[in-house]
């Protein structure tokens, strides 16, 4: 997912675990063009530690090219990539195409590039990519290609001293981008904020930062009598939960997603380039997503 999760983190105050991962990502910025694996959550942000890499590397002029499960490994693709970065998105779902040609291109036995096309890899996923394989998901070959070396996000819930800049950061973005007054926190929210695990991560945090601004009253996160697309933040003891569309029962991240990116496309008339902007994402994830969730 091309995600524009907050940047840069210097506006936030951040945890003692991310000042690691900070200088982990620096150290791994100065090794050659090794490949490097990134594992952590569903919006955790990966991609995000990936942006991060590549600029802080000596490809930083490079392209940043984002290859999404599904679309094929072509030389256009590669080309693109030539003395840059290859992220892939998700590699445990790369289909066996996909497989193939980045084993071919890892080993230097693909005819379409230069044996030395000055190409870092990153490889994204959710899980170790040790259990791909065993899954029979991934090539075992190409595992030990990817994971040389690697990097582990951590969850939001180990990170609980950024929840509440982030929301900060957040609520603050949508204010502006919506030219829309900034809502408060009270603190009855503040501590549901802190209490929930946060399962979505950063993703689900921005999401429902987002819809504080479509609430009843457009005064920002209810603590009570939460409408669609808002925190319910009545018992600070209890999780939030994030309320879909009336209609639906499930209260899932991937039902949260859906309804976010209906409701992008309703409240910008179907532009799909203006909802891909206001959810903070790539026009082509939203297609990716939208095929998923049959939006039309």
């Amino acid at each position: 997912m091309d995600c524009h999760t907050p940047s840069p983190l210097a506006e936030i105050s951040i945890s003692p675990l991310t000042k690691r991962l900070e200088a982990e990502v620096l150290r791994l910025a100065s090794t050659p063009k090794t490949t490097v694996s990134i594992t952590g959550e569903l919006g955790v942000g990966k991609q995000t530690w990936a942006r991060r890499l590549h600029a802080a590397s000596a490809r930083g002029q490079g392209a940043f090219v984002v290859l999404v499960a599904g679309e094929p490994l072509s030389p256009e693709v590669l080309e693109r990539a030539m003395g840059g970065t290859l992220y892939l998105a998700d590699a445990t779902s790369l289909d066996h195409e996909q497989q193939e040609v980045l084993d071919q291109l890892l080993s230097g036995r693909l005819e379409s590039v230069p044996t030395d096309p000055g190409i870092r890899v990153v490889a994204a996923s959710r899980e170790d990519l040790g259990q791909a394989v065993e899954a029979g998901r991934l090539r075992e070959d190409l595992e030990y290609r990817l994971n040389v070396l690697t990097l582990d996000v951590p969850p939001l819930r180990e990170r609980v001293e950024e929840i509440l800049p982030y929301t900060e950061h957040f609520l603050a973005a949508y204010a502006a981008r919506l030219r829309l007054p900034r809502p408060d926190l009270s603190p009855d929210a503040q501590a549901a904020l802190l209490a929930h695990r946060w399962p979505g991560n950063l993703f689900e945090l921005k999401t429902a930062s987002r819809g504080a601004f479509f609430d009843e009253n457009g005064t920002g996160i209810a603590v009570a009598g939460a409408t669609r697309g808002l925190l319910d933040l009545e018992s600070p003891k209890n999780d939030l939960v994030v309320v879909p569309t009336p209609g639906t029962s499930s209260l899932s991240l991937e039902t949260l997603e859906e309804d976010a990116v209906r409701r992008a496309l309703a409240a910008s008339s179907g532009n799909r380039s203006l909802a891909a902007r206001q959810l903070g994402i790539h026009r082509t994830t939203l297609y990716h997503k939208m095929r998923r969730f049959g939006i039309r």
